[in-house]
């Protein structure tokens, strides 16, 4: 079983855009909706996407809490990550559950953003099926519950939207991850632009300047927090 866990703050249309075609013919999948703090109804918009959803519902501390929140609930082989504004392609669980099969010794699947090529690297072959391999995790990205086991949680001491994703990769790096890009498919980012404004805009623009200082340590010593 995969546990997709999904974050939420405010931007309830853009939540319904995104996520309610995302879960579409759902199998074999534990659905863990984790609330940041919201008052703009987006509760309401998960309820619409997912009846019988149980949310869970926290004060605002920011995505690599609302992350480690569900992880600590999650059951599945399979923890995958999503963002509530990742438009994702056609068929991308099934394309997903494809590759945890045919790539049994992959510690971590991800499906790269359109615009976004720098994390992605050559095509390779990994156990007979075409991956491409990886240069940044990030993205979306499902993380096997072995490796998840010995990599643990995200740091939080990074401000309320810190770029957690740096941090991580180089962690897996360290740790010797077998990490690669599924190929051919990719995630329309709708939250960059117009999308991404208003009160959710200035709180995020704030938080990356406080953790600017942190992310360039990052390049240069993964655990420099």
């Amino acid at each position: 079983m995969i546990s997709l866990i999904i974050p939420t703050y405010n931007r309830a249309e853009l939540t319904r855009q995104c996520v309610s075609d995302a879960l579409k013919n759902r199998t074999d999948l534990e659905v863990i909706w984790v609330d940041d703090g919201s008052i703009d109804g987006v509760i309401d918009v998960m309820k619409e996407i997912q009846p019988d959803i149980s949310v869970i519902k926290k004060d605002n501390k920011g995505v690599a809490n609302s992350y480690n929140t569900g992880m600590r609930l999650s059951r599945g082989d399979w923890i995958a990550l999503m963002d509530s504004d990742f438009l994702m392609p056609d068929g991308w669980l099934e394309k997903l559950k494809e590759y945890i099969f045919k790539t049994p010794d992959a510690d971590i699947i991800c499906i790269g953003i359109n615009g976004f090529d720098d994390w992605i690297g050559e095509e390779i072959e990994m156990n007979g099926v075409k991956v491409r391999e990886t240069k940044s995790i990030m993205g979306f990205y499902a993380i096997s519950r072995k490796f998840f086991e010995k990599i643990g949680y995200f740091s939080e001491n990074m401000g309320w939207y810190a770029p957690i994703d740096i941090q991580f990769s180089q962690r897996a790096k360290e740790l010797g991850a077998k990490s690669y890009y599924i190929p051919d498919i990719k995630i329309s980012h709708r939250g960059i632009g117009a999308w991404d404004s208003g009160e959710y805009r200035i709180k995020k623009d704030e938080s990356l300047k406080k953790s600017k200082v942190v992310v360039e340590e990052l390049y240069y010593n993964p655990y420099a927090i």
